[in-house]
């Protein structure tokens, strides 16, 4: 009876130790915004921003810099990208885009959030 009490306690205290362990490296939590450390707009990334982009019209958006990633079926890209209404003389500005990149390699606009441009303290 004696060692059946030592071997559960033993394998208690090894269970509890190993969920109070930190981990190596931190799991990716799907659905997760997760912050990119490089925001260069790659060949790859291009693309993919590009292929939403088709067909879109009216304002012009250019990627200057991948903001974040969101893993789901496929992932979620934010770009931080310049906008300009595609008029003579069109309003400049910024703007958060947001694209999906299904499991296939199709892609989609998902929102487009124009960024209020910061005044200095008027």
């Amino acid at each position: 009876m004696k060692k059946v009490l030592t071997v559960l306690l033993t394998i208690m205290i090894v269970m509890t130790m190993g969920a109070c362990a930190p981990k190596a490296e931190e799991e990716k939590a799907v659905g997760a915004w997760e912050e990119v450390t490089d925001g260069t707009i790659t060949p790859e990334l291009q693309e993919i921003f590009d292929k939403a982009m088709e067909g879109f019209t009216g304002v012009g958006y250019t990627p200057v810099k991948l903001l974040e990633t969101q893993l789901v079926s496929g992932t979620n890209y934010r770009f931080l990208c310049d906008s300009q209404v595609v008029v003579p003389d069109g309003k400049k500005g910024q703007a958060i885009v947001t694209v999906y990149k299904d499991l296939e390699g199709n892609v989609k606009i998902l929102d487009i959030e124009e960024v209020e441009a910061e005044t200095d303290g008027e």
